[in-house]
């Protein structure tokens, strides 16, 4: 279950985005193993619902959701995804997104085949010009949780980094790049709120624990 049943009752959204993805994780699975035509058309109906469901919960266009869960094959797991917390001198690197035009942490999806610090400290090169050593996990963070609005869940692992060469520019992937105190932080992007705080947290008191869902 994603989320206690406190969680849901104060959040209807999350309850909503919960059991969509329960339903949906289902009828993939089912799809695998079904064995008659009446059993695959009913869960294919329960992929229409769940994403429906997500739709509302979520506030994106059905038919988009629709075809980003189509995509999904075999057995139906969480995605996870990676971000950089880089900071220096009290400040926290924040990208400006090209999908919103909101501010978040550098970073991307997981890619097979490479470790989650490596894929970071990639991610942080391709979107800012610079490079980073990547010291420790801030928190892993289920979106779900978190009030990021995405059609799947995804376990977002956030780290800390320190900057090691180069300068913070805009890429080809961003519509801007900045540094940012705790202070004067811009509009972030849905659910990036709680790791950019504990990442100020983090800054303050090197003994901050990892924050995990």
């Amino acid at each position: 279950m994603l989320g206690t049943q406190e969680d849901q009752q104060h959040d209807p959204a999350l309850a909503l985005a919960t059991w969509a993805d329960e339903l949906r994780a289902m009828a993939a699975i089912g799809l695998q193993y079904a064995r008659d035509q009446y059993d695959c058309d009913r869960y294919r109906r329960l992929q229409d619902i769940a994403s429906e469901m997500l739709g509302c919960a979520t506030t994106m266009p059905v038919a988009d959701i629709r075809g980003k869960l189509a995509a999904e094959v075999g057995y139906v797991t969480v995605k996870a995804g990676v971000a950089a917390a880089v900071v220096d001198q009290g400040r926290l690197l924040l990208i400006r997104r090209r999908d919103n035009g909101l501010w978040a942490m550098p970073g991307g999806w997981a890619d097979v085949g490479d470790s989650p610090s490596a894929m970071t400290a990639r991610e942080v090169l391709e979107e800012t010009g610079l490079t980073v050593s990547v010291d420790r996990l801030l928190g892993l963070y289920d979106t779900r949780k978190r009030g990021f609005r995405h059609p799947h869940q995804i376990y977002h692992l956030v780290f800390v980094c320190t900057p090691v060469s180069g300068a913070a520019v805009q890429t080809d992937e961003t519509l801007g790049v900045d540094w940012f105190s705790a202070t004067d932080l811009p509009d972030l992007s849905p659910g990036h709120a709680d790791p950019v705080r504990d990442a100020f947290l983090a800054l303050a008191d090197p003994s901050y624990p990892t924050v995990f869902d």
